[in-house]
C-alpha cells in the first residue's frame, strides 16, 4: 500500500516537499497512484536489471540510497533479514521513462495489472515501474521516499507469489493488497524512514475519520470494483488502508506463519484458526470501536506573540535528529498586513497578527514561497471539535511553480502531552488531505507555550519528521 503524496509545507521551512500542480502531477492516492497531465512522451525501451535473493543492499542510512536500483537492493535485504522472507529465484525490475514507454513496450500482462492511473505494478517475478511519476518536479531529483514505500509493495505481491509456489491459492483481493501494504510499512520501519507503530497510528486515525466510509472486506475482492474505488475521493481509505490494517490484525493475532499458509492453501479458517464470517464481523467491529472515549470540552483564545519569543526543538527526520530553533523578532507589515516575522534555520516567515497563519517565506532578504491567504494550521477560538478549512494557492519563486494546498482540520480534543520540555496541556488538531482523504500532518497546541509542543508530518517524499519542544521563553507584557 502506497501513498504518494507531496504538498506544501505546514510549518516552518522544508518540512514537505512542494507539489507543483499545473507543471507536472497532481498528486494522489492509492497503491502509488499519481494521475499525470504528460501530453508529448516518446517512447523508449525500458532498463531492465536482474537481482538475484543476494542482492540485497543495506545501507548505513536511508540517506544512502540514490537510485532506484539501490531501493530494490535495500527491500529485498531488508526483508529477507528483518521479515525473515526470502523471494524465489531472480526479480527482474524494468524502469519505464515515461507513460508513453509503459505503454509501448510493457507486456500486455503487466498492462492488465496497471490502470491508468497507475505508475507501475507486479507481473510474476517481475517489477514495472513509470520513472516520470517519481521525479520531483523542481529538481527532476528522485523521490526516493515514495519509490521504496513502492518498490516495497510491489516486491511484497513478489513475495506473495514466492510462498504459493507452484500451488498458488487464490486468496481475496483486500488480503494480497494488504499484505503488500504490510510488507512497505515494515520496510519503511526497518530502513529508517518512518516507524511502523507511526504508520499503523496514522492507518487508524484515518480509520476513525472516515469511519462512516469504511467498506466491509467482503465488498474488496474485486478488481474492477477496487481500482474504480481507489480513483474516487477517499478512496485509498476504503480500500488499501483498510486492508492493510485486516492484514496487520491477522498477523498479530496469528503470525507470518498463518499468511505463509493462506497463501499455499486458500484456506482461511485452517489459516487463522476462525472462520472467515467471523473475522469479517470482528474487524467491522474493531472498526467501529477505535477512538470512542469521549473528548473533554475545552476553548482556547489566540496568544499574542512578542519580539523574543523563542522555542527550542527536537526535530527527527530520516537520518538525522538535530535542534531548531524558531524565534519572534520584530512585528512588520506585509502589503497592509501586520505580520509577526519569525526566524528558524537560516529562512524568514511572516505569520499574520490576527490569525497566527503563514504568509510568506523569505530567505536572503528574498521572497520564495508567498500565499494568497494564511495558512491556518489554527482557527480561533479553538474548541472541542471545530473543524475548518484550510486552504490556499501558493506559489513557489525560487522554482517558478505555483500549487494548491486544500486540507481539513480537526480539533480533536484537549490532553496532556509530555514532550522533552515537559508535561503540557494541549490541543490536539488533525490536518486530512480534502482529495484523498489522507491524515497529512498532527499538531499540538499548548495556550502555555503559545505555539505547538508537538507536530509530526507524514510525508513520503522526504520521510517522517516530528518536532518536539526542548524548551521555550517567551516575554512578559
Amino acid at each position: 500500500m502506497v501513498w504518494f503524496t507531496t504538498h506544501k509545507s505546514d510549518w516552518g521551512p522544508n518540512h514537505e516537499r512542494k507539489m507543483t500542480l499545473n507543471r507536472w502531477f497532481a498528486a494522489s492516492i492509492s497503491c502509488f497512484t499519481v494521475f499525470l497531465f504528460a501530453a508529448c512522451d516518446v517512447a523508449i525501451p525500458p532498463k531492465i536489471e536482474e537481482f538475484s535473493p543476494s542482492s540485497g543492499y543495506k545501507p548505513a542510512s536511508v540517506t544512502q540510497i540514490k537510485t532506484v536500483e539501490q531501493v530494490l537492493a535495500a527491500t529485498i535485504a531488508v526483508v529477507k533479514d528483518d521479515i525473515r522472507i526470502e523471494a524465489a529465484g531472480s526479480l527482474r525490475l524494468f524502469t519505464y521513462d515515461n507513460r508513453a514507454s509503459f505503454d509501448h513496450y510493457a507486456p500486455a500482462a503487466s498492462k492488465s495489472t496497471v490502470p491508468r492511473h497507475i505508475l507501475g505494478g507486479a507481473s510474476g517475478n517481475e517489477i514495472h515501474l513509470i520513472l516520470s511519476g517519481f521525479q520531483d518536479p523542481g529538481s527532476n531529483d528522485l523521490l526516493i521516499g515514495n519509490l521504496i514505500e513502492v518498490i516495497a509493495h510491489e516486491y511484497g505481491h513478489v513475495l506473495q507469489q514466492a510462498i504459493s509456489g507452484q500451488n498458488s491459492a487464490t486468496v481475496p483481493l483486500w488480503f494480497s493488497e494488504g499484505f503488500a501494504g504490510w510488507v512497505a510499512a515494515n520496510v519503511l520501519n526497518s530502513l529508517g524512514w518512518q516507524p511502523y507503530d507511526i504508520s499503523l497510528h496514522r492507518f487508524e486515525r484515518e480509520l476513525i475519520h472516515h469511519r462512516q466510509h469504511v467498506l466491509s472486506l467482503l465488498e474488496l475482492d474485486d478488481a474492477n470494483h477496487w481500482n474504480a474505488i481507489t480513483v474516487k475521493p477517499n478512496g485509498a481509505i476504503k480500500t488499501y488502508v483498510t486492508a492493510t490494517v485486516a492484514v496487520q490484525n491477522l498477523i498479530q493475532a496469528e503470525g507470518l506463519d498463518a499468511v505463509k499458509n493462506y497463501f499455499r492453501t486458500g484456506i482461511f479458517a485452517s489459516s487463522f484458526r476462525t472462520p472467515w464470517e467471523n473475522f469479517v464481523r470482528e474487524f467491522d467491529g474493531y472498526v467501529a470501536r477505535l477512538d470512542r472515549q469521549k473528548p473533554g470540552e475545552f476553548s482556547m483564545t489566540k496568544p499574542e506573540w512578542r519580539p523574543g519569543d523563542t522555542w527550542v526543538y527536537r526535530r527527527t527526520i530520516p537520518g538525522k535528529v538535530d535542534r531548531v530553533q524558531r524565534t519572534v523578532v520584530k512585528e512588520a507589515r506585509y502589503e497592509g498586513i501586520p505580520c509577526y516575522v519569525v526566524e528558524e534555520a537560516g529562512k524568514t516567515f511572516l505569520y499574520t497578527r490576527q490569525e497566527l497563519g503563514q504568509l510568506i517565506d523569505m530567505a536572503e532578504n528574498t521572497v520564495i514561497t508567498r500565499r494568497d491567504r494564511p495558512n491556518m494550521i489554527l482557527n480561533w477560538p479553538l474548541h472541542q471539535g471545530k473543524e475548518w478549512i484550510n486552504s490556499y494557492r501558493f506559489e513557489d519563486l525560487k522554482n517558478r511553480s505555483s500549487g494548491h494546498s486544500d486540507r481539513k482540520m480537526i480539533a480533536i480534543n484537549s490532553d496532556a502531552v509530555r514532550v522533552p520540555a515537559g508535561l503540557f496541556n494541549a490541543v490536539k488538531i488533525e490536518a486530512f488531505d480534502r482529495t484523498n482523504g489522507r491524515l497529512v500532518s498532527e499538531y499540538w497546541y499548548s495556550p502555555k507555550v503559545k505555539w505547538f509542543v508537538k507536530a509530526r508530518w507524514y510525508v513520503t517524499s522526504e520521510g517522517f519528521k516530528e518536532y518536539e519542544l526542548l524548551e521555550y521563553e517567551y516575554r512578559a507584557k
